[in-house]
């Protein structure tokens, strides 16, 4: 049997699963895997942040070495170095140091924020969807702590733009931020502002839209639906029916967007910059044909060029795409013959947002979904079922002790 090279480009859960599973399965043969990073040792667990940001849990739940992840995966080689181009024809990977031959390809690359181009928000918002992000939210309220204790007339008025996932389980964890501490509700004000005409669009069941909003309004938080902003100055957010919201802290949560990919490949990409990828998430070409051997996987990876949603930022997402592409390689490299069940057969991962230490929202399982502490914990056991499932006790034993929060 030939030796084949498997090159997985990011790091994040996607990117570890197929790479911690193919170690596993290839092991007994002469594949190589070959893991790139752009720039960090480190796999951030996304799903954590909006407890980072309020200090619910360490930073230490948010941050897994990948050196410690794979030091026992003798055929997987981490490469810390950014993938500048890739030649579909020559099967070549373009680094600034090197170029890397590859059989198959399996494409990872996460999210980045964007502003939609939106005048101020670049200068003077918060882009919240990343752990450097996290650090920035925590930092503010630290500093407005001790500017309470000097001043207890202090105030802060903070504004979260995003009603998905990101936005909801961040206000919910500055609502309770300010109950725990016993904040005056006069000297700290909570806005969200939500694009969407509902929250959480993506859980598809009305109710649990609802029950999020009930949830953060009795905390004191106004939600402002079907509002979009149009611009910002340092303390001023313009919103499009013209009203003036003031503000001193925004924190953008919304408009997500893949890291730009060049169109002159000549594959398929959808208006949000992500990869269209068939059933077996192989990639498609610009005339819908699949790439057999270049795969995608994680928040690039679009199932038709109009998806907006795509799977949700969590570990179950991680390992729904990935088994599917295991398989479609391990049959591809002759060591099976069932490609294993597709996309379409799978049964979708479903949402797990949390709202504080004891209570969540799923649309997982239940007719209309679930919410509760249930839903909540649910989310942690996915997480430890992540890192048993790439078999690490490194990650695993790091989650357990770092990932539950405080309060």
């Amino acid at each position: 049997m030939s030796k084949n090279t498997i090159a997985i480009v990011g790091a994040g859960l996607s990117g570890v699963y197929i790479a911690k599973r193919l170690a596993r399965k290839l092991r007994r043969t002469d594949h190589q895997v070959l893991l790139f990073n752009d720039g960090s040792n480190a796999m951030t667990l996304q799903s954590v942040l909006p407890q980072i940001a309020v200090n619910t849990v360490p930073v230490e739940s948010a941050r897994y070495d990948l050196y410690q992840l794979f030091k026992n995966d003798k055929n997987v080689t981490f490469i810390n170095q950014r993938v500048d181009d890739i030649n579909f024809n020559k099967r070549i990977l373009m680094t600034k140091k090197n170029d890397y031959h590859y059989d198959y390809l399996i494409l990872a690359m996460g999210s980045i924020g964007s502003d939609f181009g939106i005048p101020g928000v670049a200068e003077h918002a918060t882009l919240f969807n990343s752990f450097d992000g996290a650090l920035a939210v925590r930092a503010d309220l630290e500093e407005f702590l001790e500017q309470q204790k000097n001043n207890p007339e202090q105030s802060l008025n903070i504004t979260v733009v995003g009603g998905g996932p990101s936005g909801v389980e961040l206000m919910a964890e500055l609502a309770n931020f300010k109950n725990y501490h016993q904040i005056d509700p006069e000297r700290i004000t909570l806005t969200l502002v939500n694009a969407s005409q509902v929250l959480l669009p993506a859980l598809t069941e009305p109710e649990l839209s609802q029950k999020a909003k009930d949830f953060l309004t009795r905390r004191g938080v106004e939600v402002l639906n079907d509002t979009r902003v149009l611009g910002m100055t340092k303390h001023r957010l313009t919103l499009l029916d013209g009203q003036q919201l003031l503000t001193d802290k925004v924190y953008w949560a919304t408009g997500l967007q893949v890291e730009p990919i060049s169109n002159r490949w000549g594959i398929a990409i959808n208006d949000h910059g992500q990869l269209t990828v068939d059933k077996h998430f192989r990639v498609l070409t610009e005339e819908g044909v699949p790439l057999s051997n270049v795969f995608a996987a994680g928040n690039i990876a679009a199932f038709t060029q109009n998806n907006q949603e795509g799977l949700p930022q969590l570990a179950l997402a991680a390992e729904y795409a990935g088994n599917i592409i295991i398989n479609r390689l391990i049959c591809q490299l002759g060591l099976a013959k069932d490609h294993g069940q597709s996309a379409k057969e799978q049964k979708n991962p479903g949402y797990f947002v949390s709202l504080g230490k004891n209570y969540g929202l799923s649309n997982a399982y239940g007719r209309n979904g679930s919410a509760g502490l249930v839903a909540r914990w649910a989310k942690h056991a996915i997480n430890l079922s992540f890192f048993a499932g790439i078999g690490s006790a490194y990650g695993f034993f790091r989650y357990f002790r770092y990932g539950r929060p405080k309060r």
